[in-house]
């Protein structure tokens, strides 16, 4: 099983050093700015504005309209996908509607947040010019944004929120997997175009410390998510940081880790790059607190996101996600290191890019996606590489691998790790079966046992 985090425990503290952090999502937009202002102009912090940002203000939805099936959460959100996502002629909720054919339940008009057991909701946002905003989704698993998927923060940790593409005018917006509290969304525009996710950065762990009060290593690795906060792939991420030290206070970094990527919209989560040095003996520090400084841009970028971490020293202060069970090694065997996505096709990338968002969320594991035509098979020789498509839209695609037993265009057939080899591939080559790809999360409740997972939709609509 996936490692749960209901029980998701110890913040991890931020500072700037001109302005007090901001809560996930009233993000203080002058933070990176400010600091670049501090560190002066060089190389090492990034490329600096000669003014702070002057963004837009947060979007918080109104109108929406809500929808009870009358059913439990899962089968309801499996009828809801069904019938609003995954068909190619999939209606638009309507207020007055029945949600569900055969059933008496209607679409009906409720407040800007959900708070009454509703288990989908609607709602139009209008905008002047197309645009990527930050959205934060939080009480809900699935936030669509024009048919496109994105993950929510169902268990409320507080998280910023992932990207997402408006364009200039009307922009339809739907909901599902609502948890019973109710949800809420809000639609802030980053000052940045590569956002640090410092709402999750996962910092060393107490099970990395062997014997228990001691380092295992000096050197341990934070690992910071990136966000690509724009509509077009980033090829060139540069990483500056600063290595922590006890009780040293923070500056312009002077060490890097440059050439990380993203998809558009996507993520990545440079591993092993910004590390803690540490004295071995914890009774030897100095201080109870240490703090690092890190700064991250795109190529040609005008500004650079950064942050100052201030970490508490200690066992019990180590990171905001629990420790990884004792079965961990053998689940990260079977999730993707790399998945390949066949160039152009727009729904293969939403459904690649909804997976990294997925294994991040549920098992700190961000698996890089490339194109087909861009994958170097001497780079990913020792990579778990998983192939999304077929044999006719991805080029990529592993010749040596064994064809198709199920010739129904709109199956959807995951197999993570082929026998003998180190590849895995998610066959789904029409839109319906790449739709249904984003909205069923295959690992939602633990790898299983039969390594192959099938999704399919009948005549009827129904799941099977």
């Amino acid at each position: 099983m996936l490692p749960s985090n209901r029980s998701l425990v110890a913040a991890v503290t931020l500072f700037a050093w001109l302005a007090p952090p901001a809560a996930a999502g009233e993000r203080d937009p002058h933070r990176a700015w400010a600091l670049g202002e501090a560190w002066g102009r060089s190389t090492a912090a990034g490329p600096h504005a000669d003014a702070p940002p002057d963004l837009p203000a947060s979007l918080r939805p109104d109108g929406w309209i809500v929808a009870r099936t009358g059913l439990p959460s899962d089968p309801a959100e499996e009828a809801l996908l069904l019938r609003y996502v995954v068909p190619d002629d999939a209606p638009r909720p309507t207020e007055g509607d029945p949600v569900l054919d055969g059933r008496e339940e209607v679409w009906r008009r409720a407040g800007p947040a959900s708070d009454d057991g509703a288990q989908a909701a609607f709602a139009r946002v209008e905008v002047d010019t197309d645009q990527v905003r930050m959205a934060r989704l939080a009480g809900a698993r699935l936030l669509f944004v024009n048919g496109a998927p994105f993950l929510g923060d169902p268990e409320r940790r507080g998280y910023g929120g992932v990207p997402v593409e408006l364009r200039g005018g009307e922009n339809e917006l739907l909901v599902v997997g609502i948890e019973e509290d109710g949800f809420d969304l809000e639609l802030w525009s980053p000052p940045t175009r590569i956002v640090i996710a410092d709402w999750d950065i996962v910092l060393p762990r107490a099970t990395e410390w062997s014997p228990p009060g001691a380092l295992a290593d000096g050197w341990i690795g934070v690992r910071p998510p990136l966000f690509n906060a724009s509509s077009d792939a980033a090829t060139a991420i540069h990483v500056h940081y600063e290595q922590a030290r006890e009780g040293r206070e923070p500056g312009c970094p002077s060490e890097w880790a440059d050439g990380w990527a993203a998809p558009p919209l996507g993520l990545v989560q440079p591993r092993g790059a910004w590390t803690f040095t540490m004295s071995d003996d914890p009774a030897a520090w100095a201080a109870d607190r240490a703090r690092t400084s890190l700064v991250v841009y795109e190529e040609d970028d005008p500004e650079a996101d950064r942050i100052v971490l201030d970490h508490p020293l200690g066992e019990d202060a180590w990171s905001p996600r629990p420790a990884r069970p004792p079965a961990w090694p053998a689940l990260a065997d079977a999730l993707p290191d790399v998945l390949v996505v066949p160039t152009g096709d727009g729904d293969a990338l939403a459904a690649a890019r909804l997976w990294q968002q997925r294994l991040w969320y549920h098992a700190d594991r961000v698996p890089r996606v490339v194109l087909d035509r861009d994958l170097d098979a001497k780079r990913t020789a020792k990579a778990h590489v998983v192939f999304l498509g077929d044999e006719r839209t991805n080029a990529a695609w592993p010749s040596d691998l064994p064809p198709p037993d199920d010739s129904d265009p709109d199956t959807v057939r995951i197999v993570p790790r082929h026998d003998g080899t180190r590849h895995g591939t998610i066959r789904a080559s029409t839109p319906a079966a790449l739709r249904l790809l984003a909205a069923f999360d295959p690992f939602r409740d633990g790898i299983p046992d039969d390594p192959t997972v099938i999704l399919s939709v009948d005549a009827a609509g129904r799941l099977r």
